[in-house]
């Protein structure tokens, strides 16, 4: 609960609730693991880098984080 409360904080003017994602731009694919799907059979699974790029609402501030993300099977 509190991870929640501060990710969504403005590191600049402190205000809770006020980052709002601007922009996503893809960084490339970090790995590739097979796993299996509900019918059984196994498939490539990428996994990539992705740059999320934030926005403060009331004061302008921008920040960024990098995360990776799980493409679909």
């Amino acid at each position: 609960i509190i991870k929640f409360l501060f990710a969504r904080r403005c590191s600049s003017c402190k205000r809770r609730f006020s980052m709002r994602v601007v922009n996503e731009e893809f960084l490339g694919h970090t790995k590739k693991t097979r796993e299996k799907g509900s019918d059984g059979k196994y498939y490539d699974v990428y996994y990539s880098k992705i740059k999320v790029t934030r926005q403060c609402k009331h004061c302008g501030h921008q920040d960024f984080y990098i995360e990776e993300r799980k493409g679909e099977i």
